[in-house]
Formats: structure tokens, C-alpha cells, sequence
């Protein structure tokens, strides 16, 4: 009995490596980004004055946890993590706030993003949080709320990018 293609391909996660990441990395973290947010399907003007703002730079990398994976070898996404800010209510302060999660185009839908959600879930569990924080725009909402996020304030106006939040059980 033949089999299909699909049963023949290896899962995402077969190949794939998760490792911190650090400045040696920033060139393959911000091109994974570039490509992402280029796929959103953004007015070119508005990719141009946006993405810079985005970007990652050796200072966030030293303050946060960056996470990249690879798949075969080949960078396709990256994580950022960093705590909640101490200044915010004492409710969201055993928050980690996911800053970033960011998958290649062209491997987005092949579980990439949730074994990255799953990386980040374990290492908040490892380190006693309480749940994740993090503000979706409206490209990656769904993705979130697929995985279980909720919104901050239920019944506020749709604002983007939307902050989210999930309890870790």
C-alpha cells in the first residue's frame, strides 16, 4: 500500500533544536523577523517605518531570553522572553512576558511556533511563573488565542497589538 507524502515527511519537531541564543545571533533573529512581518502583507511605507522599531539589538539580548530554533540545521524561528515589569500591579508580576515569537513564512503552520509556545511555557513553569503575557497584533492573534490566550481586559477594544495572557496550570 503506497503511502502518502505527508506520512512520509518527518514531524517539525523531529529536527529541530532549541538553544538560547546570543549577539552572534542577532543577524538571524532580526532576518527571521524581517521575513516574518514582511509577510503580513503590510503597505510598504508602513513595513519601511515599522520594522526598525522592532528589530532586536545587543542590549535586548543581554536582558532577555532569546531562544532560537533550528530545524536540519537552519534557523526558522525564535522566542523572547523577559519578566513581567516590577512597576506593574502585583497581579501581572508572575508574568513572563513573551516579547517575540517569530517563525519563517514558509515554515509557519508546521508546528515551529507551538514547539517554541511549549520552550517558553517550560522554562516559565522552571522558573515558578504564574502564566505568560504578551501583545499579539492582529497577524499572530489567532495563533495565541488557538493556544489558549485570553484578553488582559475582556471587552476592550480591539487595539493592536492586543495584550494577551495565559495561566500556566
Amino acid at each position: 500500500m503506497p503511502t502518502s507524502p505527508r506520512a512520509a515527511t518527518a514531524p517539525a519537531h523531529s529536527r529541530s533544536v532549541i538553544r538560547d541564543a546570543d549577539v552572534a545571533d542577532l543577524d538571524t533573529i532580526n532576518g527571521i523577523l524581517a521575513a516574518a512581518v514582511s509577510g503580513w502583507g503590510l503597505a510598504a511605507r508602513v513595513l519601511r517605518l515599522s520594522l526598525p522599531s522592532l528589530r532586536y539589538d545587543a542590549m535586548d539580548v543581554r536582558t532577555m531570553r532569546a531562544r532560537l530554533i533550528t530545524d536540519g540545521g537552519t534557523a526558522v524561528g525564535f522566542s523572547c522572553t523577559e519578566p513581567a515589569d516590577p512597576h506593574d500591579p502585583p497581579e501581572n508580576r508572575r508574568l513572563l512576558t513573551l516579547h517575540g515569537l517569530y517563525v519563517l513564512p514558509r515554515r509557519q503552520r508546521t508546528g515551529i511556533g507551538a514547539r517554541l509556545l511549549a520552550d517558553v511555557e517550560a522554562l516559565a513553569r522552571a522558573e515558578g511563573y504564574a502564566g505568560l503575557a504578551t501583545r499579539a497584533w492582529r497577524e499572530s492573534s489567532a495563533f495565541f488565542t488557538a493556544h489558549g490566550f485570553i484578553p488582559c481586559a475582556p471587552g476592550e477594544p480591539s487595539l493592536w497589538p492586543r495584550p494577551l495572557w495565559r495561566a500556566l496550570d
